[in-house]
């Protein structure tokens, strides 16, 4: 096998090992407590900033000066024991071996089959261009960048919208595809999934709970941190917000804090994914809850996808209930008011959009990291320098 994955697979086993090997050699029986020290402090500074989010006043400023100070006397005692430059090589060598891990993977994905060119149909080039553009949208980005000007530079036609002037955008779309609207250069078209609340359609996600409480309040958007901490200590403590209830197949979810449907589950199990959906073509919901009720189960979340405070499931169907005749709901970051229960589901490839051909997001360029397939890769290497021949992963 003479492709790169298996040798960058090499790779981030040999620094993941010197990472370990730094460690006991130069700290010897005390690299158990370097990690448990490290991991104590993370645990405190969570606990910390829960109570910083929880509570107000004296107990608020206390619990933030604890959230900081946690890990600042981590570092502080790593210095006096003079292992602090191990501590830091320790580190840049895990996050290497954990770079060469992904980055092999994606070797091996771009090499097979791969997500790359699932569902994709090549398209012509736009011969009618036209483009539909909020400026508040993303904190008036548009008009920042200037992309209005840039598009029309481009060939296609702008359509910016007037927020003093309420208008028929679907009406407004629907007019263009009749006069042939198309769009973007050198691009594949592909088919991707929608979620639905009730009948409203949902591209990203649907937040119920502490958040779609929060942006509900009309000082959200002048001034977020102030109304957010405001908020949310009646919040997380269950004093004030609807108790919910959510089913998920069969899985429930009673009182959980903070609820997320999402259009394709988000990744859960790698930090460096978090925030991002391999596929918009799985033809399931994701469905991520938060409970947390104290500052343990705050100091829990190091657990990741293992920790009790954090749900992650999928479904085609999920159901948002509670003794609330409505419920806030952030809807693709829009707040709004509905009536539950709540019927989610997801319409499989429901929406044709046209992409770049290389661009980035795509799933072969950020697989989720997998240590034991990133060990199956190395061995191929060895099989084949043995003269065994090459044993494809799978």
């Amino acid at each position: 096998m003479t492709s790169a994955a298996p040798w960058t697979a090499r790779l981030a086993l040999v620094a993941g090992a010197t990472a370990v090997v730094i460690l006991l050699l130069f700290a010897g029986a005390r690299s158990v407590v370097l990690v448990a020290v490290g991991a104590s402090g993370t645990a405190v500074a969570l606990a910390g900033v829960w109570w910083t989010l929880a509570h107000r006043g004296p107990a608020r400023v206390l619990a933030a000066v604890l959230a900081v100070a946690a890990p600042v006397a981590v570092l502080v005692l790593y210095v006096l024991a003079g292992l602090l430059w191990v501590v830091l090589v320790s580190l840049a060598l895990w996050t290497l071996a954990v770079a060469s891990g992904r980055l092999a993977l994606a070797f091996a994905l771009a090499e097979g089959t791969g997500p790359r060119s699932r569902g994709e149909r090549r398209v012509g080039p736009p011969e009618r261009p036209f483009l539909i553009m909020n400026p508040r949208s993303g904190g008036g980005k548009a008009g920042r960048l200037g992309l209005p000007g840039k598009a029309e530079a481009l060939g296609a036609r702008v359509a910016v919208l007037d927020p003093d002037r309420p208008v028929d955008v679907a009406g407004l779309a629907r007019r263009a595809v009749e006069e042939g609207a198309d769009l973007l250069t050198d691009g594949v078209e592909l088919r991707v999934d929608l979620g639905f609340i009730g009948e409203r359609v949902f591209v990203n996600n649907a937040s119920f709970g502490a958040y779609a409480a929060v942006v509900q309040s009309p000082a959200y958007r002048d001034d977020k941190v102030r109304t957010t901490l405001e908020l949310l200590p009646e919040l997380l403590t269950h004093e004030t917000g609807p108790d919910l209830v959510v089913r998920a197949g069969e899985l429930v979810m009673d009182r959980p804090q903070a609820v997320l449907v999402s259009n394709n589950p988000y990744r859960t199990g790698d930090p460096a994914g978090l925030g991002r959906r391999s596929r918009l073509d799985s033809g399931v919901l994701g469905v991520l809850a938060v409970t947390v009720d104290s500052a343990a189960q705050a100091a829990g979340l190091l657990r990741g996808r293992n920790a009790p405070g954090l749900v992650s499931a999928t479904a085609g169907d999920v159901v948002v209930d509670t003794q609330e005749p409505a419920v806030p709901v952030g809807v693709d970051g829009e707040p709004l008011t509905l009536r539950t229960p709540l019927h989610c589901h997801i319409a499989p490839g429901a929406l044709r959009v046209r992409v770049p051909r290389h661009r980035p997001g795509v799933p072969a360029d950020r697989p989720a990291m997998d240590w034991r397939g990133v060990r199956r890769l190395a061995l191929t290497t060895v099989r084949t320098a043995a003269g065994r021949g090459p044993r494809r992963s799978h």
